[in-house]
């Protein structure tokens, strides 16, 4: 009596349906690409500090987002990238890689004269404008997707 028991209840909570097939997840459902989330730019406060020796080039809270925009395709890039490298496939790899560093190198020349002004303002305790403070955290992001699509092989 008590392994009939046993043995029906293994059988009730078994993984597989009313009619006793096992459950197959659904492969459309888990690999249907994921709709695209934009990071958001970490905005900042205006920074006090001395009166600048010269005045800061334009830079708009659009232009940082453009910047961040790219930013995150080169993050996809770097993620198609490995996944492709996790796959076995190496060269297929490398190309995704290398375009995430052409995003990356569009950002850098994007952003070169307010980055200049910015890393001087910073060296010399200037005060900054909030798109400024804006611009040196995106820095952190930069720096980090850089590093990562160098070590995936972009080049």
């Amino acid at each position: 009596m008590l392994l009939v028991l046993l043995l029906f209840a293994m059988n009730s909570g078994s993984d597989g349906d009313a009619t006793g097939s096992p459950e197959q997840p659904d492969q459309q459902q888990r690999q249907a690409p994921k709709p695209r989330k934009s990071t958001p730019l970490k905005q900042g406060a205006a920074q006090a500090g001395k009166a600048p020796d010269r005045p800061a080039p334009p830079l708009t809270t659009a232009m940082l987002q453009k910047a961040n925009a790219i930013i995150d395709e080169a993050k996809v890039l770097n993620n198609e990238g490995t996944r492709l490298r996790n796959a076995g496939d190496n060269r297929g790899a490398r190309a995704k890689q290398s375009e995430a560093k052409r995003k990356m190198d569009e950002v850098l020349d994007y952003l070169e004269v307010p980055s200049l002004w910015h890393e001087e303002a910073d060296l010399e305790g200037w005060a900054m404008p909030a798109e400024y403070v804006t611009l040196g955290n995106l820095y952190g992001r930069i720096a980090t997707y850089l590093k990562r699509i160098r070590m995936g092989g972009g080049k």
